[in-house]
């Protein structure tokens, strides 16, 4: 199983034991699944006719986690080669959309939080009420099983990381001072280096109090994250598998679906890759019973299930590759196809 790296600084009390380098287990996929939910409400517009846009914007994330990403020879994932010939400015965008979705990676793995989320689409959507007014604040806001609310400022970079790269992201982090009129359990300044011998991140708590405040029904919160499930939600089929029973779509299917697309490229995606995703089927429920408040015990016990699931997978000789969230969310590659396709 491939792997990156953290290194944990500054933290204090029960959360001492951070303060150290370690190496996670992570594939491409992982960070393709984050990519995917880490974006979600930035993806407007119908995933339908007569409007794609919400398709192709998947398709990019799923692209860059393919063209990108790749495991070396020592077991580290790591920047495939394409990322080196890209223009400086395309660089940019790629590292900064690569450290959300590393953010939100580590946000599940080592602090057990669901649905980390874009602060600016909710307050551009008016989910989220601001005071005061500022852009010098962190970017994601995430809750884990216990309804503890978490502050994450994430940065990309395919550089080396400077001092003031961790001195900017610990000042947007911790000017989050209340999440509706509670202090966030953590807040946490997440720099990640993309480099072609190994990823790593740090993950610093920067201890600091400041005045901005956010105020937002946790409905309307839920309602947005999973937004792409609601988007999907017609078109998913129940699929029971021995550990577990989901709600989930081929994009191969939906592929055929999208107007303009050359048949030659839909067959050499077909052929390379076979890629469904989905929502475990007791989250399902509760989202199309809009029942928000029960979600969070959803969280706290999915925690152990996913990894039993995802452990049990893993030591079969399954035909498939998975990559399960704690929010839900799933995504799962044939592995025959993947094998063939050398990635």
């Amino acid at each position: 199983m491939p792997r990156i790296y953290y290194e944990g600084a500054e933290f204090s009390g029960v959360y001492s034991y951070l303060n150290i380098r370690r190496a996670v287990q992570c594939t491409n996929y992982d960070i393709i699944r984050c990519l995917i939910m880490i974006g979600g409400s930035n993806l407007f517009g119908s995933l339908f006719p007569p409007h794609f846009e919400r398709f192709w914007e998947m398709v990019f994330r799923f692209a860059m986690g393919i063209a990108y990403l790749r495991w070396d020879r020592s077991g580290n994932l790591v920047l495939n080669r394409n990322f080196e010939i890209l223009d400086p400015s395309d660089k940019v965008v790629i590292s900064y959309k690569f450290g959300k979705a590393f953010a939100k990676f580590y946000s599940e793995r080592v602090f057990h939080i669901a649905n980390l989320h874009n602060v600016d689409p909710l307050i551009k959507q008016g989910i989220v009420i601001l005071n005061p007014n500022s852009k010098k604040r962190a970017d994601l806001i995430g809750q884990d099983g216990n309804g503890d609310w978490y502050v994450f400022e994430a940065k990309g970079r395919s550089r080396y990381v400077q001092v003031s790269d961790k001195q900017k992201a610990k000042r947007q982090a911790e000017n989050i001072m209340l999440i509706n009129n509670l202090p966030p359990r953590l807040k946490i300044a997440c720099i990640s280096r993309l480099n072609y011998t190994e990823i790593s991140s740090y993950l610093i708590d920067p201890h600091g109090k400041k005045k901005i405040t956010l105020s937002f029904s946790e409905d309307e919160f839920y309602k947005s994250y999973y937004e792409l499930f609601y988007q999907f939600s017609k078109q998913l089929k129940f699929t029971e598998y021995p550990l577990f029973s989901a709600y989930e779509l081929s994009l191969n299917k939906l592929m055929h679906k999208v107007p303009g697309m050359p048949s030659s490229l839909v067959s050499s995606i077909l052929r390379s890759k076979k890629i469904s995703i989905g929502w475990m089927e007791r989250l399902a429920v509760l989202l199309r019973k809009k029942k928000y408040k029960k979600i969070i015990n959803f969280y706290k016990e999915n925690c152990e299930i996913i990894l039993r699931i995802q452990q049990k997978l893993s030591s079969e000789s399954n035909e498939c590759i998975y990559s399960f969230g704690i929010d839900g969310f799933f995504i799962k590659v044939s592995r025959k196809q993947e094998e063939k396709a050398g990635v």
